[in-house]
Order: C-alpha cells, then structure tokens, then sequence
C-alpha cells in the first residue's frame, strides 16, 4: 500500500508516441517495475499478471504518456492491441494503491 506521505513507491512511464504494439508497452512498465530484462515472451508467462504481481504490496504510478497516438484513423496501435492495453491498465490499476494515468492533449 501507499506510504503515508500518499505517495507511490515506484513509477512507470510509457510514451506512446512511437509506441507500435502492446508487447512494447507492457515490456517498458515491466523493465520499470518488475526486472530491467522483463521479457513479454510466450515462455515467460503472463506479462499482464507478472507485473500485477509486482505491484502487491509496492504500489506504482503508471503514466502512458501521448495516448492520442494510440487513437483515431491515424493510431500507432492496431484495435486489438488498444483493447489489450486498456485491459491490462484496468488490472494494474486495481492492485490496491496503484493507479494508471493516461495524458492526451485531445
């Protein structure tokens, strides 16, 4: 849980700007949070689930910094992918104290 001073113990940072799948988003909050050789391979298991795992017991702050890149008819992201980020936000924002915050100037 969060210390008492509110704050997160760890934080990671994602920009979607040059962002092209969802392997490379979840493999970047990994290295923040997990281990630095986080890997999103199939023989690695679960990367959604092993950075939930990760975030008991340590809070984080997950910022996915120019999401309007993974929008629109221009996306960077293709729809599937876009689902799998969100839900996997969705999972790591229910760990108790952490949160996921999304930026977009739109």
């Amino acid at each position: 849980m969060a210390d008492r001073t509110g704050q997160f113990r760890d934080a990671a940072f994602v920009s979607f700007e040059h962002c092209q799948s969802a392997e490379y988003a979840m493999a970047e909050v990994g290295r923040a949070l997990v281990e630095p050789n986080f890997n999103v391979g199939a023989s690695a298991g679960d990367p959604v689930a092993r950075i939930a795992q990760a975030l008991r017991g340590r809070p984080a702050l997950i910022v996915f910094d120019n999401f309007e890149t993974a929008l629109g008819e221009n996306a960077l992201l293709s729809e599937e992918d876009l689902r799998t980020v969100l839900a996997a936000a969705r999972v790591w924002a229910d760990e108790p104290g952490s949160r996921v915050l999304i930026t977009t100037p739109r």
